[in-house]
C-alpha cells in the first residue's frame, strides 16, 4: 500500500548532488584513471592504498625510497 509521502512512478524524483570532494575524486579518476598497482603474486590490479593484495593476501612492494624503508621497518615492529 502506498503512503501519501511515497514518490509515485509518474512523479519526477529530485537527483541528489554529490559532495564536492567526491565530485573532484570522480573527475580525477576520469582524467588519470584508477590508481592501481599489479599484485606480484596473482597479477590482479589492487588499489594503491593497500599493503596486501585483496585477492591472495600477498604483500604489495612499493618503491623503497627512504619513506618506504621507514614504513617497512615500522610495520615490522608489529609482526
Amino acid at each position: 500500500m502506498l503512503h501519501d509521502d511515497d514518490p509515485k512512478d509518474w512523479e519526477p524524483v529530485e537527483e541528489e548532488i554529490a559532495p564536492e570532494k567526491l565530485q573532484r575524486k570522480w573527475v580525477e579518476r576520469e582524467h588519470f584513471g584508477p590508481e592501481t598497482v599489479v599484485c606480484p603474486a596473482c597479477q590482479k590490479h589492487v588499489p594503491t592504498e593497500t599493503v596486501t593484495c585483496l585477492f591472495c593476501g600477498a604483500a604489495i612492494e612499493y618503491d623503497l625510497d627512504i619513506l618506504g624503508k621507514m614504513l617497512r621497518w615500522f610495520k615490522g615492529l608489529f609482526k
